[in-house]
């Protein structure tokens, strides 16, 4: 697939928002699978850790 496929016109504000999303998306995946490589855990220990975060910040 090439980029022209997700563009919408160029004065678009919904398909520039959407074309955001997905691109935080990819990166967001990204660090994920690098933070989970190098701490030798898997994505769902990592959604577990920031939910328990979440959580522990909730009680400050």
């Amino acid at each position: 697939m090439t980029d022209e496929a997700f563009q919408g016109p160029p004065d678009s504000a919904p398909f520039a928002l959407v074309r955001l999303l997905q691109d935080f998306t990819l990166e967001a995946n990204r660090y994920v699978d690098t933070a989970g490589g190098r701490n030798d855990m898997h994505r769902t220990d990592l959604n577990a850790l920031a939910v328990i975060m979440r959580h522990t910040a909730k009680a400050w």
